[in-house]
């Protein structure tokens, strides 16, 4: 008790104060760590994804379309009249094909590489928020859409595309409103313009982007020449303008060009009619409810709307929020005006996968603004994390497979089934002959041609007896001297051999 008293209340303050800064200084170390092996976690699920897509692109049987690209380099060079000649793509499959050969993973690994592009772009987008419940939120919503991931694993311009939309996106973002300098801003605009440049070479259909970043970029010009007239007055140079309108110029040539072809016949009649395409491939295979997908139809349109009227009544005009927003109003602006003008299709099937990240950065962002103006608390981030992220995880997982396509999902055996039929051939001095559907014939040939077989090129002619192998859907019709090779029941095709005499 003695000892109690000698205790004066400034030493117990003292000692309390020191003990709760120790115990406080403690609980933020342990946050910070969290938090640190919270973005370690992240950047691995980055690095499982991309090593998905490798493999992926690796055991794919080619499909129809990557192989009527490949045909244009090697076989039917009339074909680059066509839409399936994504430019990009084209180019960058002949360079590919030049260093590392015509094997599937070599062909496809542009697309592998722009995935590579679109982790860069979405992680820098998402990092600058310091906030690892965002940017697994995030991440969450632009990456894990089994339809899109499908593209990178492919030969085709669409993953190219948007690995360079999204840098395109980064440099278009990455400042909003918030130039100081005219140098600045050129920078930013120029980087944008020329990834969205190369995107729209790489798929046509993102003409619409190009065109919208340019128009934003106009009236942010004219806001910061209002505000800092001496800094913003500054001449464009020569090499701005070019940049500028030789991609619009040439992008609209190659669609007249195509027009005229009757090459594009593909789309929606509707704007209800394509969100109703990109919400129904985006389920890939999952089979859910009718009410799913009307849900999601209403809470697309509910947030678009709820967001515009957000930033209206909280004048957040000068937010990435709005940008992104305004950005997707005009490029739907765009499409309406073009069905309206050219009778033109909206976007359908995988013209709709660029609404991917523009709508997943839109949801990113109005989270950004509800927890900036209505609740500041990090529970708002927690419960959307819980609604949102995890059943588009839930949903992701349970479509992996390093067997199947979406759109392509007939041609899943077609390389397991021409090498059968290769093994047969390399036993036999005479080049055998196959019969198939007509839309076998496009990647056969691929196989045919690639491995250089000792099987006759495959046509689209109907199915024929005279043929030594028929590849075929199964259908009630017998077909005497044949024997079954192999079932494919998840596809329904079946493979048969001819009977020797």
């Amino acid at each position: 008790m003695q000892w109690f008293k000698t205790i004066n209340v400034k030493t117990l303050q003292k000692y309390n104060f020191d003990k709760f800064n120790r115990i406080l200084y403690a609980t933020m170390n342990i946050k910070s760590h969290l938090t640190k092996i919270f973005y370690w976690l992240i950047i691995l699920a980055y690095l499982l994804l991309f090593i998905y897509v490798v493999i992926r692109a690796n055991n794919l049987s080619f499909t129809h379309d990557e192989s009527l690209s490949y045909a244009i380099l090697f076989d039917n060079p009339m074909a680059i009249q066509t839409a399936n000649n994504h430019i990009l793509n084209t180019l960058f499959m002949w360079l590919s094909s030049l260093f590392f050969g015509n094997s599937e993973i070599a062909l496809r690994l542009p697309n592998i590489l722009s995935f590579g592009l679109y982790l860069y772009a979405s992680f820098v987008i998402f990092k600058e928020t310091k906030n690892a419940w965002l940017m697994a939120l995030g991440s969450c919503l632009i990456l894990l859409n089994p339809f899109l991931i499908d593209y990178f694993s492919l030969a085709r311009g669409y993953g190219i595309s948007l690995g360079c939309m999204m840098l395109s996106l980064y440099f278009f973002l990455r400042n909003g409103f918030n130039y100081h300098t005219f140098n600045d801003f050129i920078k930013d605009y120029k980087l944008t313009i020329t990834f969205g440049s190369l995107a729209v070479f790489a798929n046509l259909a993102i003409i619409n982007y190009l065109i919208a970043t340019i128009l934003i970029f106009t009236i942010q010009y004219l806001i910061l020449k209002k505000k800092s007239p001496k800094e913003f007055s500054k001449p464009f140079s020569k090499f701005v303008i070019v940049l500028t309108f030789v991609p619009l110029v040439l992008g609209f040539i190659m669609l007249m060009f195509l027009k005229i072809k009757n090459q594009l016949y593909i789309g929606e009649k509707t704007l209800l009619g394509a969100l109703n395409s990109f919400i129904e491939n985006s389920f890939y295979f999952s089979s859910y409810p009718s009410w799913i997908l009307d849900f999601i139809e209403f809470f697309i349109i509910a947030t678009l709307m709820l967001g515009l009227i957000s930033i209206i009544l909280k004048k957040d005009y000068f937010s990435k929020f709005f940008l992104i927003l305004l950005l997707i109003g005009l490029i739907i602006i765009g499409l309406f005006f073009e069905h309206i003008l050219f009778n033109a299709n909206y976007p359908q099937d995988r013209t709709t996968l660029s609404f991917v990240p523009l709508f997943g950065l839109f949801i990113y962002f109005f989270i950004i603004h509800i927890r900036q103006f209505y609740i500041q608390k990090n529970t708002i981030i927690i419960g959307f994390f819980i609604l949102v992220a995890l059943p588009l995880f839930y949903h992701f997982i349970s479509n992996m497979n390093f067997v199947y396509t979406k759109t392509w999902r007939y041609d899943a055996h077609t390389k397991k089934t021409i090498l059968m039929i290769d093994s047969y051939a390399k036993n036999d001095t005479k080049r055998l002959t196959i019969s198939n559907e007509w839309f076998f014939e496009p990647t056969l040939n691929y196989y045919i041609h690639s491995r250089n077989m000792n099987i006759q090129p495959s046509t689209r002619d109907e199915i024929t007896l005279d043929a030594n192998f028929i590849y075929k859907l199964i259908d009630d019709k017998k077909i005497s001297n044949f024997d079954t090779l192999i079932t494919y029941n998840d596809i329904n095709t079946i493979l048969l051999v001819k009977q020797k005499q």
